[in-house]
């Protein structure tokens, strides 16, 4: 059964309760959710994703999360609105507004400090990688 708040990304941070540098049991005591692997995900991925969550864990010692990648899940926001809402050319005007330094990569994403964004064909927001600060 999926949680009904919504999962606010943040970027450098995490997504709603999983928050970059828990532990699996960390993650699990927050989020209660069945695992699943779904298509987009790579083979051999973590045991701790989730449906449109796929949650990158370091090799020993730590075993801290990393990564936290988002694919059109539906109850995932950014900046309070549902991924699949946000067109890229609006979010590179929020980002110009906010300040927010941006980067254009030769596949079209878009990466800010802590986080980058993926696009489909019709330019609306459909992936998110979030990584902790100064990491990519």
């Amino acid at each position: 059964m999926r949680t009904l708040s919504m999962l606010e990304i943040e970027p450098g941070r995490g997504v709603g309760p999983i928050i970059l540098g828990m532990r699996k049991s960390e993650v699990r005591s927050v989020f209660n959710e069945r695992v699943v692997y779904e298509d987009w995900m790579q083979q051999g991925s973590s045991d701790a994703n989730f449906h449109g969550l796929r949650l990158d864990f370091a090799e020993s010692p730590s075993f801290r999360l990393i990564r936290i990648t988002v694919h059109c899940r539906e109850d995932a926001t950014l900046f309070g609105r549902t991924l699949t809402r946000w067109k890229k050319s609006r979010l590179v005007l929020r980002f110009e507004e906010s300040l927010i330094h941006y980067a254009v990569t030769n596949h079209g994403d878009l990466n800010v400090p802590g986080m980058t964004l993926s696009f489909n064909e019709k330019n609306r927001l459909s992936w998110v990688e979030v990584y902790p600060l100064g990491t990519t």
